[in-house]
């Protein structure tokens, strides 16, 4: 299905109409044809339908009626956002799921029953730049939260990182990676290693990475905010980092 912003004429179109997928990138709007899609058969993406599945089993067997009835009553008050950053109406099924899966997809667990005490959390900026250490055979992920984030002790941040695809997949899509990161310190610089061929990763493609930021206390979660960078080449002087300085890296 298409999004399409109206106006005297059509100034966007987002989506796939007739086999036709029609996007955005930084050059502007592009079309093109539909191509198959990311593998149904792959691990990522049977853990994401496993925590799909599992929260809404959860939503319609264990769930009171009452309480689906303030999901519903949360999604009335702090409705999303579109691409263009329209609000869009979001059942409270659908909130329950942006809480749930994510954490799920971490603990295996259901984190909230109930909706979020508070709002959703603003969308945590960060820079992204990726490094091929050729003295490793590592491609590591360097993520650097903006100044503006307000980051404490019990913030849970997830992150996933996108490699190049086939051209004909659409921009910002693709098979993300994705690692729930706990507990975030304070002016931690997150350094995130993900071993895979080089032939894979060229220096010189373009990795993607996406954050979202959830309060462990009462569920409440972030938009998205994404970031791409492309690779460059280095040798590790230190223990990770092209500065010389110590980061923690986890391995997808």
């Amino acid at each position: 299905m298409a999004s399409i912003q109206l106006g005297s004429i059509v100034s966007d179109i987002r989506g796939s109409v007739a086999q036709v997928t029609y996007s955005r990138n930084q050059g502007g709007l592009f079309a093109r044809e539909r191509v198959t899609p990311s593998d149904p058969g792959s691990a990522a993406q049977v853990l994401a339908r496993a925590a799909v599945t599992a929260c809404s089993q959860y939503w319609s067997d264990t769930l009171t009626q009452g309480q689906r009835d303030d999901w519903k009553t949360y999604a009335g008050q702090y409705p999303r956002t579109d691409r263009w950053g329209n609000p869009k109406r979001v059942t409270g099924y659908l909130w329950f799921l942006a809480v749930n899966v994510a954490w799920y997809r971490t603990k295996e667990a259901i984190g909230w029953e109930n909706p979020p005490s508070r709002a959703p959390l603003p969308q945590p900026a960060f820079t992204l730049v990726a490094h091929w250490c050729d003295n490793c055979d590592k491609l590591l992920a360097h993520v650097t939260l903006a100044d503006t984030v307000n980051v404490y002790e019990g913030l849970q941040m997830y992150l996933s990182i996108g490699v190049a695809v086939n051209p004909g997949v659409t921009y910002y899509s693709g098979p993300w990676l994705t690692s729930g990161i706990d507990d975030y310190v304070p002016g931690w610089q997150l350094g995130l290693t993900a071993e895979r061929a080089e032939a894979a990763n060229k220096v010189g493609d373009r990795l993607w990475a996406r954050i979202r930021q959830q309060d462990e206390t009462t569920g409440a979660i972030s938009h998205w905010y994404q970031d791409d960078s492309i690779i460059e080449t280095h040798s590790l002087p230190g223990a990770g980092n092209p500065s010389g300085t110590a980061v923690t890296e986890g391995t997808f």
